[in-house]
């Protein structure tokens, strides 16, 4: 077997490798300097600045990189294109909100731990063989096994951690059986290769029973139903930054991997595989809305909400390449406003007297005394609309665009993204309504407020800026790109 991962010769590297390599060494530098604060017993504000330089550097690197030629790494087992370079944008933005947000962890070892997943994170989307695929994926997983579970002494911790550990598994198993089965059917793991012949009419069932186990391990990664099980107990007992982190960043590295790697392996052309990927995506817009309806937990809630947006993703899957500037459009306004509804939910569960946000109901946003928390309720407005897809708030346009890409292709469709939203208007609703028109019931004899630092408050705020500027930012790409399209378009003629 011939896999060009372990081929000596893709370590010889040129200078357009260099400069592509250079981000990710920014990174790894991060991991050096992160390891050794915790071997140091540095304070934690140490941890924070590593953390803000590392990912600025491998972000700065990035945009720099944009309309740069591809550049191939590893034998081909890594490309550096413009995807991957603005979902790693997209991830090191919601990494930063991570980064301010982050407080109250007894484990130094946080900081290298949310590096290597950024790392794992932002070459997944990069990945050009299956090999590759599993290890970035796998980069990804096992530090979020262990962020998971930081507060394993407390807040169900440990049970909700080890529960992701032991299904994320399994979920690695199926993939791995998938991709061994992938391989008896083609002889190779390279996707262009797995497309030729699949192109060539040359498939078979092992094929296609080979997709469908790759297609149930991706729904894991990205908490679709029905192998969403873990997702709840996750947003409700790892830490708020950490949880918000793994659920943005994660599915915008995980859609845009398997967007690639299963349009250039042709799963979407093998028989019913796009009507398989379909019903997964209904069952996972109406069974998250209706268990997010069901959720008296503001964590809880918002994990079936993230079961829901997984599905209206998906539905855009079988549309190939095409679709993924609305695919990010979408991923990364809602990762940015989840992030803000996370650190609101925190800094108002300590106004509260709450001990901790982790079982932070809608009834106890009545229990925040009244004028005490207009900041937090502005923005959590602000995050809440936007997830629920109302105008003028940037989630709109995420999904207006899904919306306008999957009524060209299948009109019929689209009703399930309607019907979800309207379902997702009712919970959404709920949140704000005790902040709004409840009077307060704690003027008097309410538990004392719990300490938080104001960098709860800042990353919400920041947050909320960010999500204005990246619709700013990549409408402004996108311009640039139809405009030199069309000239291109025009040459041609």
């Amino acid at each position: 077997m011939t896999v060009s991962f372990f081929d000596p010769g893709v370590f010889q590297f040129e200078l357009l490798q260099l400069r592509a390599l250079f981000p990710y060494l920014a990174l790894c530098m991060g991991m050096i300097f992160t390891t050794i604060a915790s071997a140091k017993r540095l304070p934690f504000i140490a941890h924070k600045i590593i953390l803000f330089i590392s990912i600025g550097t491998f972000a700065g690197a990035m945009a720099l990189g944009l309309e740069t030629p591809v550049a191939e790494l590893f034998g081909g087992s890594l490309v550096v294109d413009d995807m991957l370079r603005w979902i790693s944008l997209g991830v090191a933005t919601l990494a930063l909100l991570a980064t301010i947000s982050v407080y109250d962890l007894d484990h130094s070892e946080w900081s290298t731990l949310l590096l290597v997943s950024v790392a794992g994170m932002t070459m997944l989307p990069g990945a050009r063989d299956w090999v590759a695929f599993f290890i970035f994926l796998e980069t990804v997983a096992i530090p979020g096994y262990v962020m998971a579970a930081f507060r394993q002494n407390r807040d169900g911790g440990y049970e909700a951690g080890l529960k992701y550990l032991l299904l994320g598994a399994f979920a690695s198993a199926v993939l791995l059986m998938g991709m061994a089965l992938l391989y008896g059917a083609t002889g190779s793991f390279d996707y262009s290769v797995i497309g030729e012949i699949i192109s060539n009419g040359l498939s078979s069932p092992l094929i296609v029973a080979a997709t469908a186990m790759i297609i149930l391990s991706a729904a894991f990664k990205v908490a679709m139903a029905p192998m969403h099980m873990w997702a709840a107990d996750i947003y409700q007992s790892a830490p708020s930054s950490l949880a918000s982190f793994m659920a943005g960043a994660g599915k915008l590295s995980v859609f845009g991997a398997i967007l690639l790697a299963w349009q250039k392996c042709g799963f979407f052309t093998l028989d019913k595989i796009p009507e398989f990927i379909v019903v997964l995506s209904i069952l996972s817009i109406v069974g998250g809305n209706f268990m997010a309806l069901t959720q008296k937990s503001l964590r809880r809630m918002l994990a079936y909400s993230s079961v829901a947006s997984a599905g209206y993703v998906a539905m855009l899957l079988p549309l190939g390449e095409s679709s993924f500037p609305s695919m990010f459009v979408y991923l990364i306004t809602y990762g940015i406003a989840l992030a803000v509804a996370f650190a609101v939910i925190e800094s108002l569960s300590a106004k509260a007297g709450k001990s901790s946000s982790t079982n932070f109901t809608v009834a106890d946003l009545a229990l925040v005394p009244a004028g005490s928390a207009k900041t937090e309720t502005f923005l959590l407005t602000i995050a809440i609309f936007s997830m629920a897809g109302i105008p003028p708030f940037p989630g709109f346009l995420g999904k207006y665009l899904l919306i306008s890409e999957l009524w060209n292709s299948s009109p019929l469709l689209v009703f399930w993204i309607i019907l979800g939203s309207m379902m997702g208007l009712a919970y959404y609703l709920r949140i704000l309504v005790p902040l709004y028109f409840e009077g307060s019931q704690s003027k008097k004899g309410a538990a004392p407020s719990r300490k938080v630092p104001c960098s709860i408050v800042y990353a919400a705020g920041i947050g909320t800026i960010a999500l204005f500027s990246w619709l700013w930012v990549y409408s402004e790409f996108m311009v640039e790109v139809e405009a030199s399209a069309t000239a291109v378009a025009s040459l041609i003629q």
